[in-house]
């Protein structure tokens, strides 16, 4: 499914820092730019798209105040592969068995996420656990496998940064790459993320920092 026009020229102008940073500082030609663009804008939106079009969305893009007003870095980006998700129901039978899973796996290996929801309760670990999960909770509800997690570890700085989690989300978006879980702790960002799209995401982490 093809994004909005606007999308778009947001994707292919956040490809190019140094046509960005002059769009910011409007010392750019809107309409040469937009000239420039068009081929690749149409190729990407799948239909023509008037000249007009791309110039608003352009003019949008150099009066967003909030796009030029922080600048976000990471200090660290680690990866890990051989992810599964197994998610349970939340009842009082699994809150049972999650106190073994806390003693038995949680304490000794350390290698396990769980995120609770109202109904649900998702574990997060390493395929290599995935048998010792299952004997203890019995099997899933739902199961997915072949995983990849993407953590970032950013500065307290960017802790107290309005939007950085969203600009992350929003790239990721605009190279249609699919998030399947978001982890988060006091300075780290894990993005759960199918293999096949792995290279793609982690190359897009890499250009926009």
């Amino acid at each position: 499914m093809r994004g909005s026009i606007a999308r778009e020229v947001e994707r292919i102008i956040d490809s190019f820092p140094c046509i960005k940073k002059a769009l910011e500082h409007d010392v750019i030609s809107i309409t040469r730019l937009a000239k420039k663009i068009q081929r690749e804008v149409e190729h990407s939106y799948g239909k023509q798209v008037s000249l007009s079009s791309i110039v608003m969305a352009l003019e949008r893009m150099k009066g967003n105040k909030e796009i030029k007003k922080y600048e976000y870095s990471i200090e660290n980006i680690s990866t890990t592969s051989s992810i599964i998700l197994l998610i349970y129901p939340k009842n009082k039978i699994m809150d049972k068995n999650m106190e073994k899973l806390y003693e038995k796996i949680l304490l000794k290996e350390g290698k396990l996420n769980i995120v609770e929801g109202n109904y649900e309760i998702t574990l997060i670990s390493e395929n290599s656990l995935k048998r010792k999960i299952i004997s203890i909770m019995g099997e899933p509800i739902k199961e997915i496998n072949d995983l990849v997690m993407i953590t970032l570890s950013f500065s307290e700085e960017m802790l107290e940064t309005p939007g950085f989690i969203s600009y992350v989300l929003k790239e990721l978006s605009f190279e249609n790459i699919n998030i399947v879980e978001i982890l988060s702790s006091h300075r780290e960002l894990s993005l759960i993320i199918r293999e096949e799209e792995f290279i793609d995401a982690y190359k897009c982490i890499q250009r926009i920092f």
